[in-house]
């Protein structure tokens, strides 16, 4: 069966199935198909625009409290479940703190984490493990803690660095007036300075992206308990549906 003349109810279901499986099952799923108005069915995979709400699931380890999609004008080939020509639309996505914490504990980010020390020459000098990172969202800002062990576990140093998280542009997101505190005593600003013109740059979110799907970051707002992001979104083919 395609969507091609089916009626949307039927298409619904149909896109459903397809996008709570790429999704991982989430707990809650809304799709919903509106079709080129006055028509009552959906004519050779034609619709007006695709409206999808996902809340809590999980993607690469990374939980997502929740994703709101409308995309505009969709032209699909309902026989190969591929796009016909691209279109655009808007996505909101929702993290919570705990969220963000129970990926800071896996083994994906574990393994950024190393890939990030071995690959910087500034941090990797510290020679340090980092561990117990956590994080702590305020409104307007991110605090993050953690505790860094040098010399084969012999000094273990507990640290606490707070900023506010900006939009560089369209793509990146950038830690600005940072501080950062050590064994109660605050770190000198030219060594966060230096620390930062580092990380900052990790922070890429065109990562997100691909030939396939372009995401472009308009809005980033730190809740107390939650991160919300606002993306344009550009489709030149659906995301592969696993």
């Amino acid at each position: 069966m395609t969507l091609g003349g089916v009626a949307p109810n039927v298409a619904n279901g149909i896109l459903h199935d397809k996008v709570d499986q790429a999704l991982n099952h989430p707990e809650h799923l809304r799709v919903k198909v509106h079709p080129e108005a006055p028509s009552f069915t959906l004519l050779a995979g034609q619709m007006a625009y695709l409206e999808v709400d996902a809340q809590r699931f999980t993607l690469s380890e990374f939980p997502v409290d929740s994703v709101s999609l409308r995309v505009d004008r969709l032209n699909l080939d309902t026989d190969q479940m591929q796009l016909r020509a691209p279109t655009q639309g808007v996505v909101r996505i929702r993290i919570t703190e705990a969220g963000l914490n129970k990926f800071l504990q896996s083994d994906t980010f574990q393994a950024m984490l190393e890939k990030i020390l071995e690959n910087q020459e500034l941090l990797s000098s510290f020679g340090a493990d980092i561990s117990m990172l956590s994080m702590d969202l305020q409104a307007g800002k991110a605090v993050l803690s953690g505790k860094a062990t040098t010399m084969g576990g012999f000094f273990t140093i507990p640290f606490e660095v707070g900023g506010v998280f900006k939009l560089g542009s369209e793509r990146t997101v950038k830690l600005a007036a940072a501080n950062a505190v050590t064994m109660d005593h605050p770190v000198s600003p030219d060594v966060i300075q230096s620390v930062l013109d580092e990380v900052n740059p990790l922070i890429d979110l065109s990562k997100l992206s691909n030939d396939d799907m372009q995401l472009y970051f308009r809005e980033m707002h730190f809740l107390n308990d939650a991160i919300e992001l606002v993306a344009e979104v550009e489709l030149k083919q659906l995301p592969a549906l696993k």
